[in-house]
């Protein structure tokens, strides 16, 4: 089963957050803006956003800006809803980017959404742990693997507390507005 084509939503994001754009101006966008968490390449834009155009999902002008279509608008908001699952558990990053506005509904879904995955993968990790390393010679006998494994679990359980913030912080505001 081919992998589902995210480039296209995130051109979309941009297009919605920034207003009409050319390629060069996309690219600059990732370079500096998007760089810590995901990458595009001059060949990798450029013929996605051909397909786009092709796709009527964005237009494009006389002055080779792009705009965003209703019908690229409605596959964004579509996308950004998608839950995210372990398997495509990079795509948390990519959804957050986008949210403009920290009172809202799609931030908190996206955010409980986040907690139970990762939540869930904590207690795998946990599970795991106490498998294998029940013993100080279990430990010893496998050093490099429980130093990836305490890592691990150290990493999704900070994850876990700044992820209760962020969502403390936005269901708090969101009820102050409501």
């Amino acid at each position: 089963m081919p992998k589902p084509r995210t480039l296209p939503k995130i051109i979309i994001g941009l297009l919605i957050n920034k207003g009409e754009l050319t390629g060069k101006q996309m690219l600059d966008v990732f370079n500096n803006d998007l760089s810590e968490f995901w990458k595009v390449s001059h060949s990798q834009l450029y013929p996605e956003l051909k397909r786009m155009v092709a796709e009527k999902s964005v237009t494009i002008n006389s002055s080779r800006q792009y705009s965003v279509t209703n019908l690229g608008k409605e596959q964004f908001d579509q996308w950004l809803n998608e839950p995210i699952t372990f398997e495509n558990r990079d795509l948390f990053a990519l959804k957050i980017f986008f949210v403009r506005d920290g009172k809202s509904s799609t931030l908190v879904s996206l955010l409980r959404n986040e907690l139970a995955v990762h939540g869930s993968h904590l207690e795998h990790l946990k599970t795991r742990y106490d498998v294998l390393f029940n013993s100080r010679s279990q430990i010893d006998e496998n050093y490099g693997h429980y130093l990836v494994l305490t890592r691990a679990i150290s990493r999704e359980r900070d994850y876990l507390v700044w992820l209760d913030q962020v969502l403390l912080l936005a269901v708090n505001d969101r009820m102050l507005n409501d």
